[in-house]
């Protein structure tokens, strides 16, 4: 997996375009910061987690560690929660 997001090749192939796009770096780098993380968030969004809803971010959780919003294998369930549970911690934390 490449650049501090940890895309896999091909991945990052599908999301190249659009991150060009929106940071204007023709090429973009799986390795610089703002690219890989643009590039991260257009995946999760896409996965789901632009709805706004525990169910949607789970699912893009799992699709971001395991390939698909399906995924059952307990790494993608582990994952998924300790994702959703930190990003209720920090949102708490915001509203204090």
């Amino acid at each position: 997996a490449m650049g501090p997001a940890q895309f896999l090749p091909n991945t990052w192939m599908a999301y190249e375009a659009e991150v060009a796009r929106l940071t204007g770096h023709n090429p973009p780098d799986p390795w610089n910061i703002e690219d890989a993380f643009t590039a991260a968030a257009l995946k999760l969004a896409r996965g789901g987690a632009s709805s706004k809803t525990r169910a949607g971010e789970m699912r893009a959780a799992r699709a971001y560690i395991g390939g698909s919003p399906n995924c059952s294998r307990s790494i993608c369930n582990h994952y998924a929660n300790l994702v959703v549970d930190k990003a209720e911690d920090i949102e708490q934390e915001l509203k204090n």
